[in-house]
């Protein structure tokens, strides 16, 4: 029966989880009330993130199709969120910048791989059911790729791919975030009644550019997938791999992920706030880390 079939592939889908997911879940319980809600607010938006940014037009022919659903995914999913930072280094650079605290650091990116590990489960589960492609991930390749190149080339390559997109990606949110500012408040459309008036248009056309950019980003820089955000490497690895507490990380996996990406963002941090004090403004929070967050 339909009925049956679908409780057992939900069984499946509990008996999937091991302790790097039910770790995380048991320490919200640890949460104060405001801690809980940073939590519910990260691990929610990461998972709708990856829902309307991996799924759309993923099983259209046309390249150009997938290419603008990507996009209009990065925007409906950062709008619908309210503007998470489901990326651990964007959460990390923003620490450095003093506008995270460091309580605040710890519990988002908890949500974030708590969230991505549940995903990627979640869509599988759910292609399964429907008899629909799988998610796919972001992968450093075998020790020989189709060039012929080294071990040890491509791991250099995934390492300095991961750390120019993410340089890249953190320029373009201090530019298209801090910097430019594209139309009004408001924006009533010519000849038309007062109903049709846009609000925050700025928004939308600055996410919609971050979203381009990303995709230009993961065009150009694709040796290890790319990832561009430790928390989809990490969590898809562990997803592909069983989940359990057997699979581990190797060196290679945390410098491509999360040391490249993190650095990178960090360079681009140094050197915008460097920008921005050689014309006298300080972009640095003075909020300190004792402050609730």
């Amino acid at each position: 029966m339909l009925l049956i079939t679908f409780l057992l592939t939900l069984c499946n889908f509990l008996t999937s989880f091991s302790l790097l997911f039910t770790l995380p879940l048991l320490s919200y319980s640890l949460l104060t009330p405001s801690q809980r809600k940073t939590y519910r607010h990260e691990f929610l938006s990461t998972s709708l993130m990856i829902f309307l940014t991996f799924s759309p037009g993923k099983w259209s022919p046309s390249d150009y199709t997938q290419i603008g659903w990507h996009v209009v995914g990065v925007v409906l999913s950062d709008w619908i969120s309210g503007g998470a930072q489901v990326n651990p280094m964007v959460t990390v650079v923003m620490y450095c910048l003093r506008k995270e605290t460091f309580e605040n650091v710890l519990i988002k990116i908890t949500a974030q791989l708590s969230s991505g590990y549940f995903t990627f489960l979640l869509s599988a589960h759910t292609s399964d059911y429907f008899n629909l492609t799988r998610f796919g991930g972001p992968e450093i390749p075998e020790e020989k790729n189709p060039l012929g190149l080294n071990k040890e080339r491509v791991y250099e390559d995934c390492f300095w791919d991961e750390f120019g997109s993410g340089m890249l990606l953190l320029f373009a949110i201090f530019i298209l975030n801090w910097e430019l500012k594209f139309a009004p408040p408001t924006y009533k459309i010519p000849h038309l009644p007062p109903f049709f008036t846009l609000a925050n248009p700025n928004y939308f056309i600055k996410q919609t550019l971050t979203a381009v950019t990303i995709r230009v980003l993961i065009i150009s820089f694709p040796s290890a997938g790319p990832s561009i955000n430790p928390m989809l490497g990490t969590t898809y690895y562990l997803f592909k791999n069983g989940g359990s507490q057997n699979v581990t990380l190797s060196g290679t996996h945390l410098l491509v992920y999360w040391v490249a990406p993190i650095l990178g963002g960090c360079v681009a941090a140094v050197l915008y706030v460097m920008y921005k004090n050689g014309g006298g403004e300080n972009v640095v929070s003075e909020r300190s880390d004792e402050q609730e967050p």
